[in-house]
């Protein structure tokens, strides 16, 4: 099991290396403006994955599951792969002019056709992803990540180096993303069926549009912020405002890789109702072992930001617990969402991500215009991500699903975290201190749920 666990999380990390690693290191060698250039890019190239997609990948990963099957499930992926490319290459034309509003002369055609090819790549890469996780063929996708990404990083970072453009730089990670492509492409041996296209795109359509609102939500929430600072305050800002979060985004990853490893056991738990004490059992675990990486992470992080963070983003480093508890407080609303995904209740979903999408957009548009500097964002989007959550677990506790509630208690280790998290603003000598005394009291009240 633990085996099966270092390979998801691993998987998952390398799926994102270069991005990841990028954005924590390329710091060194660039220009704070080009780096907030940078920054802004991997944004651009998130939005495009998840709205010019339409999510339709996301039903690939459903229809794997599925006990009885229309279509084999290379027929129904070569199907799938067509109306994604058909429907990514419309909306991000359409894009264009928005994303050229928010950048202006920074975003070349042929730097947006750059990005659009390694966007498009990062989602035929979850379709293996998904096709590897089920059928437990865990080393195939290690070794295809570890190839397309870690090589590639090496490559990027010598480039960095020697001070390419970041057009350059880009443009050779889609050369790479083109090769990784055709690979995923053979390997899954992806066939078009006219016969079995309507079906396809019905089945896509019913499972995937719903969810659309709240895989854009989750973007919005995650990068809108960025694309505002650097439209009012400039790519330098920019490039301080998001260092921090990178650090967010290798938890966010972690987390990933517990669920995708959970989610056999979540499907099964919920095929059989009977066993309610066992989910009770699999939702804690699930919820400890994030609050424990999260406390880790905090004081970890901290550590090695005051050794290793550049002087002109320590300003920042205060607002660390703040980040990391945003992406605890979403992995939270990530484990209890998948009860209304599971029953198909994705229009819920959507209509509560939305609301905490346009509760994001709307103060941060009033504070700026209020006069707050960029530090405010970290705030709304903390505040974000607690109004979808608390809606999730409301609904979820509504809903005559015959499953437990919501544990109340619990959730009180999210409320001591959250208040350490706001003294670490005013005082973070003081909350990675009570950090650690938290880290101690999980280890000595939850630790049978901290065993893998």
């Amino acid at each position: 099991m633990l085996n099966k666990l270092l390979k998801h999380a691993t998987i998952i990390v390398f799926s994102k290396l270069s991005s990841i690693f990028g954005s924590l290191f390329f710091v060194y060698f660039m220009s704070p403006e080009i780096y907030g250039n940078y920054v802004i890019y991997i944004s651009l190239i998130s939005y495009l994955s998840v709205f010019s997609g339409l999510n339709f990948n996301q039903a690939y990963g459903r229809y794997l599951y599925e006990k009885e099957k229309f279509l084999p499930e290379n027929k129904f992926g070569g199907n799938i792969y067509l109306v994604i490319l058909f429907f990514f290459v419309i909306t991000s034309f359409i894009s264009l002019p928005v994303f050229k509003h928010f950048l202006g002369s920074n975003l070349s055609l042929n730097l947006y056709i750059i990005l659009t090819v390694i966007s498009f790549t990062m989602i035929v890469e979850t379709l293996l992803l998904q096709y590897c996780i089920k059928e437990d063929k865990l080393s195939i996708g290690l070794i295809y990540f570890f190839f397309r990404s870690f090589l590639l990083f090496i490559v990027l970072f010598t480039l960095v180096i020697f001070r390419f453009s970041l057009e350059f730089i880009f443009f050779i990670e889609a050369v790479a993303s083109i090769i990784g492509m055709v690979f995923i492409l053979i390997y899954l041996r992806f066939i078009f069926d006219l016969n079995g296209f309507l079906f396809s795109f019905k089945y896509c359509f019913k499972y995937s549009f719903p969810l659309l609102p709240y895989s854009f939500s989750l973007i919005v929430l995650a990068q809108f912020d960025r694309l505002l600072i650097n439209n009012l305050f400039g790519s330098i800002i920019t490039g301080i405002y998001s260092y921090i979060y990178n650090f967010g985004i290798v938890l966010s990853f972690l987390f990933g890789a517990f669920m995708n490893f959970a989610n056999n056991e979540f499907y099964e738990v919920c095929s059989d109702f009977q066993k309610q004490s066992i989910f009770e059992i699999h939702q804690r675990k699930l919820y400890y072992k994030f609050i424990f990486i999260s406390i880790f992470c905090v004081i970890f992080f901290y550590f090695f930001s005051v050794f290793f963070l550049p002087d002109d983003k320590k300003s920042v480093l205060a607002f660390l617990p703040i980040v990391i508890a945003a992406i605890l407080i979403l992995s939270v609303w990530q484990i209890w969402v998948r009860i209304l995904g599971y029953f198909k209740k994705t229009y819920l979903i959507g209509i509560i991500s939305f609301i905490a999408a346009a509760f994001c957009i709307i103060f941060l548009f009033v504070g700026f215009n209020f006069g707050l500097n960029f530090k405010f964002a970290y705030w709304v989007t903390l505040t974000s991500y607690l109004v979808m959550t608390v809606l999730g677990v409301v609904f979820v506790e509504k809903l005559d699903i015959r499953f437990v509630k919501p544990f109340f208690w619990d959730y009180l280790w999210i409320i001591f975290f959250l208040i350490i998290s706001i003294i670490s603003v005013f005082y973070l000598k003081v909350g990675i201190l009570l950090f650690s005394v938290l880290f101690l009291f999980l280890l000595k009240f939850k630790f049978r749920y901290l065993k893998i």
